[in-house]
């Protein structure tokens, strides 16, 4: 029984190995969970499956009958039909993509869906991704141009750069005042989030805003993840944030970020 059992599972390999694939594609293959009635019969043949959720080849013992195709006779071929599902983005989320450096999934902000709001809105950042597994996309919120333009998110980093410069500033402005009232003089909100490198290991030059300095400063991008606060070039980055830090109240006493 054994050696007949033995005889049919290597020429269903043999089958496997020989098909293009054609009727279900590698990605589906990879995929397919280890099922129920891989133990119904009684052989003993050491096998290995690919685990989408961990993206590693595990070791089961296939019983000889039944289950499917997610089913490889010895680890490494496992790790190669299911390398390539990995690398094609086959068993990451939709917004991540397959590293083979790594051997893991990194966001892609690429892949990230393109938000848009109503013509009578302004769009502003929500929440930043911070890393993967969570939110690899930023998410946004739409808002009413006539409504107040005051972000709660704010609150706390200038309540930051108030009290940095509290000690040269002539006048003084409530935080909460601040933030509903005088917003406009506010820098765009990308320019207050920190130096971002990102996960991946790329050197790319890029420049951030430094709401401290008021500076525009050079730094290492790895290539992904990161923020807002990431521009090609330091003209890029001074239009964007440098212009906005109202230079008029030099003159006037009223400085805002010291």
């Amino acid at each position: 029984m054994v050696a007949g059992n033995l005889f049919e599972f290597a020429a269903i390999s043999a089958i496997l190995i020989a098909l293009p694939l054609a009727t279900t594609a590698v990605n589906e293959i990879c995929r397919l969970p280890v099922p129920n009635d891989y133990i119904e019969c009684n052989a003993y043949f050491p096998s290995y499956r690919f685990n989408a959720s961990s993206k590693q080849c595990d070791r089961f013992v296939y019983g000889g009958c039944g289950g499917n195709a997610n089913r490889f006779r010895t680890k490494g071929e496992c790790e190669r039909t299911c390398a390539e599902a990995r690398r094609l983005n086959s068993v990451c989320p939709a917004d991540s993509t397959w590293n083979a450096q790594t051997e893991s999934c990194v966001c892609s902000p690429e892949l990230c869906p393109k938000e848009s709001c109503a013509p009578d809105e302004n769009m502003e950042v929500g929440v930043e991704a911070t890393g993967w597994p969570g939110d690899c996309c930023a998410r946004y919120i739409c808002r009413s141009k006539s409504a107040k333009k005051y972000n709660p998110y704010w609150k706390d980093t200038v309540a930051a750069i108030l009290k940095k410069s509290r000690a040269t500033r002539k006048n003084q402005f409530d935080v909460e005042e601040a933030g509903a009232h005088q917003v406009d003089r506010f820098l765009p909100e990308i320019c207050l989030l920190p130096q971002a490198p990102g996960l991946c290991k790329a050197a790319f030059r890029r420049y951030y805003f430094d709401a401290s300095s008021q500076q525009c400063v050079l730094f290492t991008y790895g290539g992904c993840m990161g923020n807002g606060n990431n521009f090609q070039t330091k003209e890029e980055c001074e239009q964007t944030c440098a212009h906005n830090t109202d230079s008029s109240d030099e003159s006037s006493g009223e400085e805002w970020y010291g």
